[in-house]
């Protein structure tokens, strides 16, 4: 719900940011892009579909340079199931926020806690035609608000996906390490990196 002639809104378990309005959590992440007014929430077994429908959206557009359809294919096949997707949600060691524009789901986050004071955050993806407009770092701040005590957020990055790869540097993020993951007989190569927060 909307106030008329202002920009507070609000409804029970959403999170709601605009331009005059952002969150103060950590160094350098409210500065990496352009708010817009987006509403956030923890994701819900019935949207489990359009959750699967985004991250294939989403996955195809990131990685259809980097690797082939096939391949794209197969590791969304296996990493985003119903059933993968369902236990994430149902985990209460992980946030599931996704972000929606009136209604339609533009992208989502999840972050695991790995201690106390450690995240990781395991997924962000964000529907193409929202990039650059604050969307990501509104999702990273509703996952740490998640974890209340954390000091520490890291993640992994395909070492190809150079946008990705920006978006962390600017937000912040240090390069830890790199390794490779095996799905099935594709090899993905990461880089881990953190930031303290």
């Amino acid at each position: 719900m909307c106030v008329k002639g202002s920009n507070i809104c609000y409804e029970p378990g959403l999170a709601l940011f605009s331009l005059q309005e952002q969150p103060k959590l950590g160094s350098n992440l409210t500065s990496c892009y352009t708010f817009i007014m987006i509403a956030i929430h923890k994701a819900r077994i019935e949207e489990v579909l359009e959750i699967k429908r985004v991250l294939s959206e989403t996955w195809t557009d990131t990685y259809v340079g980097i690797y082939s359809q096939e391949a794209i294919d197969y590791i969304t096949s296996k990493w985003h199931t119903p059933e993968n997707l369902t236990m994430q949600i149902n985990n209460p060691d992980i946030y599931f926020g996704i972000a929606k524009d009136n209604g339609q789901m533009i992208g989502l986050v999840t972050a695991r806690k790995l201690d106390n004071h450690t995240i990781m955050m395991q997924r962000l993806y964000i529907k193409s035609s929202y990039h650059r407009q604050g969307i990501g770092t509104q999702l990273i701040l509703e996952a740490i608000k998640s974890f209340p005590q954390t000091t520490k957020l890291k993640l992994e990055v395909e070492e190809q996906n150079k946008k990705a790869l920006a978006f962390y540097k600017k937000c912040g993020f240090k390069e830890t390490r790199r390794k490779e993951e095996k799905v099935g007989e594709y090899t993905m190569p990461t880089i881990e990196m953190e930031k303290d927060i």
